[in-house]
């Protein structure tokens, strides 16, 4: 579809791809429907309320838009603007390529089920073992019992322990596993703050996540470099 006949976004130009996912459900509010895609907020009670954040903060990010329109009582939909690519799909050689760069072993930390999910059948092909946490509690139990695992990519917003305050514990605990923080809305980074951590963005290339993973080993090797004095 080409954006100009996108009266909902004005702002965007060019040939986007447009995804709709509606369903038959209750519908949601006039009042509630212009806040659905706010941080935190939500109708459910004990709910963050960032699942629609993440997709409005990929569709921005990606240069698209996102909308919601909803019939009390019929249903709602939501649908996604993605810029139409011209790029070549990486070949198979430089996937592969990528692949090899990966930990062979990994503790996935998301306190989304869908979100952990949708993290682990992207990976499950490209690393041989995959270890899968909650929140940050249960992911510092697991690393105990699990000393062979070679690396972390933690959500950023977890309820109880941030992934942020979850790659601090691990570098006290344990300095040699690298982490990676993946993210689909984090506060901090909104406001250009420096988290000291490699960071990707849900979803991710695998090429992203390869990249992310050799900048955090280099940041684990140069700070057990313990620098000789002479004498």
């Amino acid at each position: 579809m080409v954006a100009e006949d996108w009266a909902e976004d004005p702002e965007l130009r060019g040939e986007f791809v447009a995804i709709t996912v509606a369903d038959t459900g209750t519908g949601i509010a006039a009042d509630a429907l212009r806040r659905v895609f706010e941080p935190f907020y939500s109708e459910k009670k004990g709910s963050a309320g960032l699942g629609l954040t993440q997709v409005h903060s990929f569709a921005k990010g990606s240069g698209g838009s996102v909308s919601a329109v909803s019939l009390p009582g019929r249903g709602s939909a939501f649908t996604i603007l993605l810029p139409r690519s011209r790029e070549e799909r990486p070949g198979r050689d430089a996937v592969d390529a990528a692949a090899n760069k990966l930990p062979r072993s990994i503790l996935i930390v998301d306190d989304t089920p869908s979100s952990q999910e949708s993290v682990r059948l992207s990976l499950e092909t490209l690393i041989p073992e995959i270890v899968s946490a909650s929140d940050g509690s249960q992911a510092l139990r697991l690393l105990r019992q699990r000393p062979d695992l070679e690396a972390v990519l933690s959500d950023i917003m977890m309820p109880g322990m941030s992934g942020i305050e979850l790659a601090a514990h691990i570098a006290q605990t344990d300095r040699r596993l690298p982490v990676v923080l993946m993210t689909g809305y984090s506060d901090k980074l909104e406001g250009g703050s420096d988290l000291g951590r490699p960071v990707v963005a849900k979803p991710f290339k695998t090429e992203e996540l390869a990249d992310a993973f050799a900048k955090a080993r280099r940041t684990v090797d140069s700070t057990n470099v313990i620098p000789l004095k002479a004498t």
